[in-house]
């Protein structure tokens, strides 16, 4: 199993929005700046590799997701 995390320094997610992040649509930016795909994506990408990604932080300093890989290929 592989596990990177991952860390901006944002602004963070408010509380009330961590259940829907990777929701497809779902964007808290301003209409019009966001289409709300990119985490879905991700995490659908993701789950056809039979991996996952989660958020393990987030707060007004920044966010920190997981991605765990379950199979790493032989180099």
């Amino acid at each position: 199993m592989l596990f990177v995390n991952i860390e901006d320094n944002g602004t963070g997610i408010p509380a009330d929005q961590i259940d829907y992040i990777f929701d497809a649509f779902y964007s808290n930016k301003p209409h019009q700046k966001g289409t709300g795909f990119g985490l879905f994506l991700a995490k659908e990408y993701l789950h056809k590799m039979d991996g996952d990604i989660q958020i393990v932080h987030s707060d007004h300093h920044g966010s920190r997701f997981k991605i765990l890989l379950q199979k790493v290929a032989e180099a």
